[in-house]
């Protein structure tokens, strides 16, 4: 909804999320709960190290316009969201209520785009309050998934899956199955026999989900069948995303060092149109006119250049040894939701090779999640090691 995003300079918005996440930080500075971990020193360099390169991009770009500043904002909110959460949700009590608004929220995108799909007659998407929002209906989906192993009102977790998939069918986004696909078998590898009933229940509840909205929106059914054949054929979406994709290494090429600054692939697809052999491709510019490059390494590569691939690759080591060394330690049994957190994170920083997770509100979230409890997982270690004393004191 655009009533959730407030206009900047150009195309650029903020959202209320972000502007609550500042006044939040503000209060809890102002009240000192704010602080850093040293165990969490690497993540943060590794962030530092991607606005530098942003920075730099800007300053090195020669065609530069000056409110492409304001995209290195996003990456400053994603440091500050980082520090926010992860010193609130230090309690389980906290990170419980966080994920139980994650779960409403969800809840509340998949009751809202099917109803928005259904008005429509299904000319539009199924998308209501954000189409990065998927990123969310798929956690509460494998979440739900996951607590059907325990025996507790699994009425009600099947009546949840199955709003959950309706609504992540609703918004018509390729993306999200693929997420499903990999958070299932990322789950399934470690907790093989537990988790293989449950996923079979949300095939079958998919595929009766899928079947039903087909069969009373044709209309649907047949953007559902055209934009799964584009997979195959790059026709459509596909083939305008490939345009992007080349766009952006036409980019990266012309300038390898630094790119051509960041914010600036949007702003000068004029002329790198020119620079590709598919240009001006028909129906591309009424389509779709000036986008991102629906691919975050690429888009770093176009953007920052070398040395924006190298701090990425920089942040995406971190995120993916954290996600790691949480999966191995095994110690969230009594936190599930930590274990999709991470694997969710790990499905997404595999999107971006193909679309865009990393630096994204979702993303963040779930991060700063898992920072949080680690942060109370070291404080539980720290009060459980005895306090050995010397002889001289005894």
């Amino acid at each position: 909804m655009d009533s959730l995003r407030i206009p900047l300079v150009g195309s650029y918005i903020v959202s209320y999320f972000e502007v609550i996440v500042g006044l939040s930080l503000f209060v809890f500075i102002w009240r000192g709960d704010v602080r850093l971990d040293s165990r969490e020193k690497r993540l943060y360099r590794a962030l530092a190290f991607v606005i530098l390169t942003r920075a730099l991009s800007l300053v090195f770009a020669g065609n530069a316009q000056s409110e492409q500043i304001l995209s290195v904002l996003r990456y400053v909110s994603t440091f500050v969201t980082l520090v926010l959460l992860a010193s609130i949700l230090t309690t389980r009590p906290n990170r419980r209520l966080f994920v139980i608004g994650i779960l409403f929220g969800a809840l509340l995108e998949s009751i809202g785009g099917p109803v928005l799909l259904f008005t429509s007659q299904g000319e539009d998407r199924g998308i209501w309050l954000g189409l990065d929002n998927y990123e969310l209906q798929v956690f509460a989906l494998v979440f739900l998934c996951l607590l059907l192993t325990y025996n507790t009102s699994r009425m009600w977790k099947l009546i949840g899956i199955f709003v959950l998939v309706v609504g992540v069918t609703a918004t018509e986004v390729r993306r999200a199955l693929v997420l499903v696909l990999l958070n299932c078998l990322v789950i399934a590898f470690g907790r093989y026999r537990s988790v293989i009933r449950p996923i079979v229940a949300v095939v079958v509840i998919g595929a009766v989900a899928v079947g039903a909205a087909g069969y009373i929106l044709p209309d649907m059914q047949q953007s559902l069948s055209e934009r799964a054949e584009q997979l195959w054929t790059g026709g459509g979406t596909i083939g305008y995303r490939m345009i992007l994709w080349q766009m952006a290494a036409a980019a990266y090429l012309a300038h390898p060092i630094t790119g051509i600054g960041s914010g600036g692939f949007a702003r000068q697809q004029d002329a790198l149109y020119f620079q590709i052999s598919d240009a001006f491709e028909v129906g591309y510019e009424s389509a779709y006119g000036s986008l991102s490059t629906h691919n975050t390494v690429l888009g770093v590569a176009a953007e920052t250049g070398t040395l924006g691939l190298i701090a990425y690759l920089f942040w995406m080591i971190v995120v993916v040894g954290i996600a790691v060394s949480v999966l191995k330690s095994k110690a969230y049994n009594d936190e599930p939701w930590i274990l999709v957190a991470c694997t969710c994170l790990l499905a997404m920083m595999f999107e971006d090779w193909w679309g865009q997770a990393s630096f994204i509100p979702a993303h963040t979230c779930l991060l700063g999640l898992v920072l949080g409890w680690q942060r109370s997982r070291s404080q539980v270690l720290a009060r459980a090691i005895p306090i050995r004393r010397h002889r001289n004191d005894e």
